[in-house]
């Protein structure tokens, strides 16, 4: 180190952030590495179903023959392998734009509740699909998970189920 005090005192910093930049690259490492699993709630997203997702019966909104009819939801559970997640997908097929939110994403396993989201409220366009998606757990095969959904389309409101699913299936 420099002997006149001046030089120190400028040599000291570079120091001090080459350390700190070291210990912010490890910190960024380990974030990467034990990253939590995906999910998207409180907002609505595009999707991509795909054979992992195994869905509920497709609902419509509203009277025969009202525009609220040309709305519809979906309850699904998604099992990928030991992974599971409960999520809903809103679909307006209106000729008009229509408020969606899902006061209850809920997923049960063998009978008892995990968790219990919701999903904001958002604007649907006509033709538009989107889906929200709760956080992703991780289960032993011989579990059963089901989701539950809350489900508003306007000022409509339906209670929406997905099938039971074994965990580990496809």
């Amino acid at each position: 180190m420099p002997k006149n005090s001046r030089a120190r005192k400028l040599c000291m910093p570079k120091r001090f952030l080459a350390g700190l930049l070291t210990a912010f690259l490890a910190t960024a490492g380990i974030s990467v590495v034990t990253a939590a699993p995906a999910f998207a709630d409180p907002y609505w997203q595009t999707y991509s179903k795909t054979g992992t997702w195994h869905c509920g019966e497709y609902v419509t909104w509203g009277d025969v023959g009202q525009l609220w009819e040309q709305n519809a939801a979906e309850a699904c559970i998604v099992v990928n392998g030991n992974l599971t997640q409960a999520v809903v997908i809103a679909h307006n097929y209106g000729p008009g734009g229509n408020d969606i939110w899902a006061e209850e994403v809920k997923l049960w396993k063998d009978g008892s509740l995990i968790y219990n989201r919701f999903c904001y409220v958002s604007w649907l366009n006509t033709g538009a699909s989107r889906a929200c998606m709760a956080p992703t757990n991780s289960y032993p095969c011989t579990s059963n998970v089901q989701a539950q959904i809350t489900m508003h389309h306007g000022t409509y409101v339906k209670n929406l189920w997905s099938p039971t699913t074994r965990m580990c299936t496809t």
